[in-house]
């Protein structure tokens, strides 16, 4: 939260953080946890992105709205779960043709994976190696949030790793969430990524 509310000075809006949730009360549902990064624009601090570098950060809220509109679609379909959505805070897979996944669990790695192909929001599964953890070793703090420029696709979730004990899975999105043409159905712009193939997966949970 500390971290959320410091990039969130950065903007003259106040910081919000949304949390949707449907059958909060059911305990005799499964209950599916959905987070997604909602960072309006990161203009980079005090590492100033470059010119290029700079555009498609209008793009840095994606993963939140992958998850407002997964958890609308899955009210709208009356699934038989306790989802909750949780919305505070590309190079290597190719733009446009694979969401990276990186996943503690099989099973729930190859639900998603499953989704993708159904829906056609393909992911791509990648190994959590301990060596992604290594890149983010630091010698002052518990973990630190970036392992450079050459940490690799991992560093994120092993990032994520450090700070959850339950089965999980990280989609990296950034390569699939802005399209500069279009492409079949997706449009040109904000491609609406993540949706369609959340909801399958709940759909089948």
């Amino acid at each position: 939260m500390g971290a959320f509310l410091a990039v969130a000075q950065g903007s003259a809006n106040e910081p919000a953080f949304i949390t949707l949730e449907m059958n909060a009360g059911r305990d005799d549902l499964p209950t599916v946890v959905l987070v997604g990064k909602g960072v309006t624009f990161d203009s980079g601090g005090l590492s100033l992105k470059t010119r290029d570098g700079m555009i498609p950060m209008k793009s840095d809220m994606a993963g939140a709205a992958a998850v407002l509109g997964a958890v609308q679609a899955a009210a709208s379909s009356e699934l038989p779960l306790h989802p909750v959505g949780v919305c505070p805070c590309v190079v290597a897979l190719g733009n446009g043709v694979a969401a990276g996944l990186f996943s503690n669990d099989d099973a729930l790695r190859d639900r998603l994976e499953r989704a993708g192909a159904i829906t056609a929001e393909r992911v791509w599964p990648l190994p959590l190696y301990d060596d992604y953890r290594r890149t983010i070793d630091s010698k002052v703090a518990d973990v630190q949030n970036s392992g450079g420029r050459e940490g690799g696709v991992g560093t994120p979730a092993a990032f994520l790793q450090a700070f959850v004990d339950y089965p999980w899975a990280h989609l990296d999105i950034a390569g699939m969430a802005l399209s500069e043409r279009p492409d079949g159905y997706r449009p040109e712009g904000a491609t609406g990524f993540g949706v369609r193939l959340l909801v399958e997966a709940l759909r089948s949970w």
